[in-house]
């Protein structure tokens, strides 16, 4: 367990005025024990008590060796997940519960009486996640510089007659070449009028002299995402096309001289 992590999920737990939680959220999990658990469709849970019996309940399907520096509680398909739960939970306080908990879950466990009443306290562990501490931020500068590096290589992959599927399975190969575990999503890569069309997923769209070159990609390394995206034109850009790239790259120049620590987002 990252005990400086936890106290400081304990500490916004007070200020809402819980003292229970149960999160379900694997990248929360994961943010806490440092353990990755994608249990799928089966029930994970990390029970944090302001009295200090954190328990975490895992399937039996899935593996967690060694001392993660909290109980582990194991269970089988055929136990009564829950109920095992509500059995560690004070059944006289509110409890708190993250927004990814499956509704089959929940309701199990407010029929089972586990807490007083049950509130939505995502925002406990959100609101510490979204302050990074400087192990967090070494492994997204990382993620960030390797997919910098990836996007310099992407450059040589267009050519004349790629399709955009071509495209990303060698933007997939790239990245494999540069250590990372993938991509973090997609990757996403759009020819021409494909670039018009938010998230569009790669086909066998054939390049041809003048299309715009959308590349909207990420990596992931050490289990922490990058994400960029960067548009290109192949041959030559239309009058239109040269007139919109450049508004575009004004205002991306324009924020960058005033953006500064401590500004809020809208500014």
């Amino acid at each position: 367990m990252f005990e400086e992590r936890v106290g400081r999920v304990l500490h916004n737990m007070e200020e809402m005025g819980l003292e229970q939680m149960i999160i379900s959220d694997p990248p929360s999990v994961f943010y806490l024990t440092g353990r990755w658990i994608l249990p799928n469709e089966r029930l994970l849970a990390l029970y944090l008590n302001k009295n200090g019996n954190n328990k975490l309940f895992i399937n039996k399907l899935f593996t967690v060796d060694g001392d993660i520096g909290i109980e582990k509680v194991w269970f089988s398909d055929t136990d009564p997940a829950c109920r095992m739960i509500a059995d560690c939970t004070d059944h006289e306080k509110p409890l708190g519960i993250d927004k990814k908990m499956a509704a089959r879950f929940l309701l199990e466990l407010m029929e089972l009486g586990a807490g007083s009443s049950y509130k939505n306290a995502s925002e406990c562990v959100d609101g510490a996640r979204r302050i990074k501490d400087g192990e967090e931020k070494e492994r997204m500068i990382l993620a960030s510089r390797l997919n910098d590096e990836a996007m310099a290589r992407f450059r040589g992959l267009i050519k004349e007659g790629v399709t955009e599927l071509e495209v990303a399975a060698g933007m997939c190969a790239i990245y494999k070449e540069l250590g990372t575990e993938g991509p973090s999503f997609g990757p996403l890569v759009s020819f021409g009028a494909n670039a018009a069309i938010g998230h569009h997923k790669p086909d066998g769209t054939v390049l041809k002299d003048g299309d715009c070159v959308l590349f909207d990609v990420g990596c992931k390394k050490n289990s922490y995402c990058s994400d960029m995206t960067r548009t290109f034109f192949y041959k030559s850009a239309s009058e239109k096309g040269r007139e919109v790239y450049e508004i575009v790259k004004k205002a991306n120049l324009a924020a960058q001289a005033v953006m500064k620590p401590g500004m809020k987002f809208c500014a």
